[in-house]
């Protein structure tokens, strides 16, 4: 790679990649296959630890208390999606953001 300077007012370097020049506080972002491997990861990270929490609070449901026991696990196994959509969303906002 060749390295440039820049004739304004940032005295940085710049950085040639395929043909262009990129200003060194631009930081290169993950392409898309490694977005989609870390997101992957890090769902099944988030998956297990969430399913490991929330079965270890669920043993302090009583357990002749039906009705609390469904609406706690109903709301344990639709809620897990929320935490995990950020991170789906990111995923795929690589096209988004090209330039």
């Amino acid at each position: 790679m060749r390295l440039a300077r820049s004739n304004g007012a940032n005295s940085r370097p710049n950085r040639r990649i395929f043909g262009e020049f990129m200003d060194q506080s631009e930081k290169p972002r993950p392409n898309l296959a490694v977005r989609r491997i870390v997101a992957s990861l890090g769902i099944v990270v988030f998956l297990f630890v969430y399913v490991v929490g929330v079965s270890d609070l669920g043993r302090h449901i009583p357990p002749h208390n039906t009705l609390l026991t469904l609406l706690y696990y109903g709301l344990a196994g639709t809620l897990w999606g929320v935490p995990i959509l950020p991170l789906i969303s990111w995923s795929e906002a690589y096209k988004k953001t090209r330039h």
